[in-house]
């Protein structure tokens, strides 16, 4: 273990990480991408108390041009602001449902699809699931909603 240790000490002296660490945390304090993306998150909440029952329909423009479109920077934004928190609310209680039925399994195959749910549902806050993530999230919740397995009886069916 010791020598684990002592080899990661000595990568980290002879490969260049320590200066591109410095550069990545330099070049992270200096750009405004953070900036840029709290302040979408922002003109989500102010766009969601414009239309609060029913949403925009769509992501809507951005105070800065150079933005992306305002809702777009995760799938709970996306809700938010083009269907209205009564959408988005029933979207995350929906996984949190499935998510409870997976975690009642007792099964690994349950805890594994409960496990996807938690995980995509934390996701939601940061990253759009239209493309990749909510097929998967739905395959994770009908295995959840699927009850375990039955037990064998013995007998054989030809």
């Amino acid at each position: 273990m010791a020598a684990v240790g002592v080899a990661g000490v000595v990568l980290f002296n002879v490969l260049p990480v320590s200066e591109r660490l410095g550069m990545r945390l330099d070049e992270t304090a200096a750009a405004t991408s953070n900036d840029s993306r709290l302040a979408l998150y922002a003109q989500s909440l102010t766009a969601v108390r414009e239309s609060p029952l029913l949403g925009h329909g769509v992501p809507i423009e951005a105070s800065n041009p150079i933005d992306p479109r305002v809702g777009t920077q995760g799938q709970i934004w996306m809700l938010l602001v083009s269907h209205g928190p009564v959408a988005a609310v029933a979207w995350v209680a929906f996984f949190a449902a499935m998510h409870r039925r997976g975690r009642r399994r007792g099964d690994p195959i349950g805890v594994a699809s409960s496990t996807v749910l938690i995980v995509g549902t934390v996701q939601l806050l940061f990253y759009g699931m239209l493309s990749y993530g909510l097929p998967l999230l739905m395959v994770a919740a009908a295995v959840s909603a699927r009850g375990p397995e039955p037990e064998p009886t013995g007998v054989v069916v030809p």
